[in-house]
């Protein structure tokens, strides 16, 4: 009995569970990538290799879509017998790559005898991914009757699994994209948002004109300083400030200069005042400081000196100059320890402005404290 069919047929079989096996193993390390963690040149470069490893091919290219034109991105080859004539097969690889495209689905296969001295045959199978081309995958071989219907439909598989990698790859890369600029996004308008607050902030307790500190600034912080000086039983004064016969200023000369007035004698007290001091607009044209480690005395002598500064002053009135006067009201801390800082402060603030009002009523351009006219209160 003849026994040769048999081994031919036996050989057959073998070789195309050879192939299968080698196509399967290449599926399946080909799905073993992170499409996320490499980008799409690492991804193309590492399908060629398993390509390679797992398929007997002597050289295999990959061709993408860039901007309407067909350009390789990839290509990788293994030949025992030396090197590959790259600069000869790729003219061809990239036409036939072209005609596979434009195929579509068609697999493609051309003998390449004679074309510029090369020699094999070469298959082109498109890369796609439903109604999105890719590109094309192309392989070729010294052999003129290399590839065979079974080399087509394991690379037909293989290349519709590579192009959905690809165009998942490109996906999960464009949500990364998107995730990372939202991501800043977020974070700019997290920091506009923190500096919109702290300017509103900033603005809620600044006085618009004078740039000094208003009310809402002062008295939380002031508390904090008496409640500070009654626990380590230190001293504390306090200044009521306010700019002699301002409605008269405004009347003669204008809100304007009224308005001036205002920021040049808040420059003033700012460039007098101690870091340590707290120092706000109090109201109108009067103005309020405390001062912390300053006994009575202490805040009297520095009043004067405030007091004889501003009436040192040469105001513009437009048409003449004028001078400018401010009283002064002192009132110092003289309260247990114990007691309510809220309500040692207010009774500060009281007995600051009673003080002011005898230095009003005393004729102006003075300073009053509140312990000489306590008693007659």
């Amino acid at each position: 009995m003849e026994t040769q069919p048999f081994v031919a047929a036996f050989q057959e079989i073998n070789n195309r569970l050879i192939r299968l096996i080698g196509s399967m193993s290449a599926l399946r390390e080909l799905s073993t990538l992170e499409p996320r963690h490499v980008d799409e040149q690492e991804l193309l470069d590492t399908s060629l290799r398993i390509l390679l490893d797992n398929h007997e091919l002597d050289y295999a290219a990959i061709f993408l879509r860039e901007d309407e034109a067909l350009e390789e991105r990839a290509s990788r080859g293994w030949q025992a017998g030396g090197p590959l004539p790259e600069e000869a097969v790729m003219p061809h690889l990239s036409e036939l790559a072209a005609e596979a495209l434009a195929r579509r689905a068609v697999c493609y296969r051309r003998e390449m005898q004679g074309l510029q001295a090369v020699e094999g045959s070469a298959i082109a199978l498109p890369l796609s991914s439903g109604d999105s081309p890719l590109g094309a995958l192309c392989a070729w071989s010294p052999d003129s009757d290399f590839f065979t219907q079974a080399h087509e439909r394991s690379l037909v598989i293989y290349c519709n699994f590579l192009a959905q990698s690809i165009l998942n790859n490109r996906l999960l890369q464009q949500m990364d994209a998107l995730v990372k600029a939202r991501t800043e996004q977020l974070h700019d308008a997290l920091s506009e948002a923190k500096e919109l607050k702290r300017r509103y902030e900033e603005l809620s307790v600044i006085d618009d004109l004078t740039a000094l500190h208003n009310r809402r600034f002062f008295f939380p912080e002031a508390r904090n300083l008496v409640a500070a000086a009654i626990r380590y039983e230190t001293p504390l004064s306090m200044l009521m400030i306010d700019i002699d016969r301002f409605k008269q200023i405004n009347d003669t000369h204008g809100h304007a200069t009224g308005d001036r007035v205002l920021k040049r004698m808040a420059s003033l007290l700012r460039e007098e005042k101690r870091e340590a001091d707290i120092l706000a607009r109090f109201g109108g044209e009067e103005f309020i400081m405390l001062l912390p480690e300053t006994g009575v005395e202490g805040a009297a002598t520095f009043a004067e000196r405030l007091r004889q500064k501003i009436a040192d002053l040469d105001c513009d009135g437009g048409e003449r100059l004028f001078r400018l006067t401010a009283s002064f009201g002192v009132a110092s801390l003289t309260f247990p320890a114990g007691s309510d800082a809220g309500q040692v402060l207010e009774t500060l603030v009281q007995q600051a402005d009673a003080a002011l009002y005898r230095s009003k009523a005393d004729g102006r351009n003075r300073v009053s404290r509140y312990s000489d006219i306590g008693c007659a209160i």
